[in-house]
């Protein structure tokens, strides 16, 4: 009886654990791991750090970020979760859309994808009411945390 209370125990746990660990990766055609922020999810770290420090080829952190940063609300102190990041060829919704990228629950965006695309790029940030924040420049990289919140203001969504 101790045995089979044991087993499902053991059950329980891993039926708890391997969610956690496989939630937002993948594997691509290759056998390359893929990482992608989806809203809602929390497991994400250090928000506000410039992902790249780790997320980089020979890095620290598991996959290469392609595209990563972290969306603050209007106070600029406060992550904010659950939006989209659009990146176009054009400024102000102009050009094709090339990519979207869900913030996942702590405010970070990622994505080990692409890139698929090629810069410059436009970015906006969309909350659920369609209410959309323009960067005016392109960018010309995807480590947004490289400038935003060490040379320009951080992202921000009101």
């Amino acid at each position: 009886m101790y045995t089979q209370i044991r087993f499902f125990s053991y059950l329980s746990l891993i039926a708890l654990i391997v969610p956690v660990l496989t939630g937002c990766t993948d594997e691509d055609d290759n056998g390359v791991i893929v990482l992608v922020s989806q809203r809602y999810d929390k497991y994400s770290h250090k928000a506000g750090h410039d992902c790249s420090e780790c997320h980089r080829t020979n890095g620290a952190g598991i996959g290469w970020f392609t595209v990563s940063g972290t969306v603050y609300d209007s106070t600029l102190s406060n992550p904010y979760p659950n939006l989209w990041v659009y990146l176009r060829s054009g400024p102000d919704e102009m050009g094709e859309l090339y990519k979207i990228i869900e913030v996942d629950g702590f405010g970070n965006f990622y994505t080990t994808q692409g890139p698929g695309f090629e810069y410059p790029l436009y970015p906006s940030v969309m909350d659920s009411l369609n209410r959309t924040v323009f960067m005016n420049q392109a960018i010309t990289h995807g480590n947004c945390n490289s400038c935003h919140g060490e040379t320009t203001d951080r992202i921000w969504k009101n």
